[in-house]
């Protein structure tokens, strides 16, 4: 591989996993908009921000608020708050995630070896991060497929179970007015996009994963290759 594009491949492994970590390091995949009201005037309302590990929940002041401030919480938890979520898609997303990164952690790796020498085994070629980078952008893919879905049917609908011993619940005057995905998602998303440039770069790196790749999937009969070998030797003696 081309020194060049060696190092533009190092660089999209490194931004993946970088772009990878911010997602799940920031806790803004969800934000909710939460209100109080047992009258028309003066309402409490809540800006909740859900990540993967943990929530903010930012009171804003008012007559039906019972605290001010912010209060930060283990999503999987119920001993401060109680939030009604799948704590399996959840786990599954992480999961997803943490091998991703491992993902852009092989893909950095073998890029930095093309960068010094010339490594003539595969899983340390083109072909290896070929490999890296479409395994890393699959999982990715997964998981932002399936916290989008999640999301979109249930945490932006509803956080909120019914009863609570304390805490906002139904029960209590609370309901969940609003939600937007937050930008921890988009960071994730960003990182297929790396991914994907990742791919370009190795196809652009040369002919010869081309040529490997058309002998692997189509590949053509001793006897055919024989006949087009003729065919260039008549050619290049006209």
């Amino acid at each position: 591989m081309r020194k060049g594009y060696a190092f533009c491949t190092f660089v999209a492994g490194l931004g993946a996993v970088a772009l990878i970590s911010a997602s799940l390091g920031t806790e803004t995949w969800a934000v909710l908009d939460i209100q109080r009201s047992n009258s028309s005037s003066n309402p409490c309302d809540v800006k909740r921000q859900l990540g993967l590990f943990n929530g903010i929940d930012d009171y804003q002041t008012g007559r039906q608020c019972l605290t001010t401030g912010t209060e930060e919480y283990n999503v999987y938890s119920d001993e401060e708050v109680t939030l009604r979520i799948n704590s399996g898609i959840l786990y599954a997303v992480i999961a997803l995630s943490v091998v991703a990164i491992l993902c852009g952690l092989f893909a950095t790796a073998v890029a930095g070896y093309n960068l010094f020498d010339r490594p003539y085994e595969t899983w340390a070629g083109p072909f290896g991060l070929l490999a890296y980078f479409t395994t890393g952008f699959i999982f990715d893919l997964v998981a932002v497929l399936m916290y989008v879905i999640y999301g979109s049917t249930d945490i932006l609908e509803n956080t909120l179970p019914k009863e609570c011993e304390s805490g906002i619940c139904t029960d209590e005057g609370w309901e969940q007015t609003g939600g937007v995905f937050g930008y921890s998602l988009y960071l994730l998303i960003a990182s297929m996009g790396v991914f994907i440039l990742g791919i370009v770069l190795v196809f652009l790196s040369g002919k010869q994963i081309k040529k490997r790749l058309k002998q692997k999937f189509c590949p053509t009969s001793p006897e055919v290759e024989e006949e087009m070998e003729e065919k260039n030797k008549d050619v290049m003696i006209f």
